[in-house]
């Protein structure tokens, strides 16, 4: 009875294992098929309409908006700058483009544009969701590596960076994205000079490093220096 009742189970994880793989296969089918009749209308209908409304402006030798369409021959194109697609769904949407002196394309063609353009968005944004995307590393804004500083040292007159650039804005308009960030030689040189300053202040006391107000160490300097000079002139 025992084995009998092993057997069935056997029969029937194996039963189960065949069925999802069976679903899989047909899956990934259906998949490559959709993808195969997603390229056929984009090469027999959608980019025939991008050349002959867009192609003007954005193809060949000439290239505005920093759009050009030659570099979208493939669906596997346009994955690949999906942000260019996002900005081409948003002027058709709003009837931006084609400018009003060039020739315009039918109602019919406008709605095959824009239900295209935002099914492939669509499509993109559910087979990426739940992955951000590359992620720039980002560096502390001048005014939190001064807020840093101060915190750590205690000392909230401190302001290494002052003598910084500007930090530069991304498009959103923030300046502590690593889109508008950048980090050059001469920057470099001035967080080793932001560096010398905060040491400056640091005191080596029994109970351990402080940081003072002053620059201790600078004074501590020019003392040993006028100190030295002195005793040298004695002589």
């Amino acid at each position: 009875m025992r084995r009998c009742f092993l057997s069935a189970i056997r029969r029937l994880s194996v039963g189960i294992c065949w069925g999802v793989l069976f679903l899989q296969c047909f899956a990934a089918t259906q998949a490559d098929e959709a993808e195969v009749q997603r390229e056929q209308q984009f090469q027999q209908q959608v980019r025939p309409l991008l050349k002959q409304f867009c192609g003007e402006c954005h193809a060949g030798a000439t290239v505005e908006a920093e759009v050009d369409l030659d570099e979208f021959a493939t669906v596997a194109d346009l994955r690949k700058d999906t942000s260019v697609w996002i900005r081409i769904r948003g002027v058709l949407e709003t009837r931006q483009m084609p400018p009003k002196e060039s020739p315009h394309p039918t109602d019919a063609q406008q709605q095959l544009l824009e239900t295209w353009v935002r099914g492939f968005l669509r499509r993109e944004a559910e087979a990426m969701a739940g992955d951000p995307g590359p992620v720039g590393l980002r560096r502390l804004n001048n005014e939190e590596y001064a807020y840093t500083v101060q915190d750590l040292t205690g000392v909230p007159g401190l302001n290494p960076t002052r003598e910084f650039p500007v930090d530069g804005a991304a498009g959103e308009g923030f300046i502590n994205t690593s889109s508008g960030q950048s980090m050059s030689p001469s920057l470099i040189g001035k967080y080793v000079d932001a560096a010398r300053e905060v040491v400056q202040h640091a005191v080596l006391t029994p109970e351990g490093l402080t940081f003072g107000q002053t620059r201790l160490i600078a004074a501590f300097v020019e003392q040993a220096q006028v100190e030295y000079q002195c005793a040298g002139n004695d002589q």
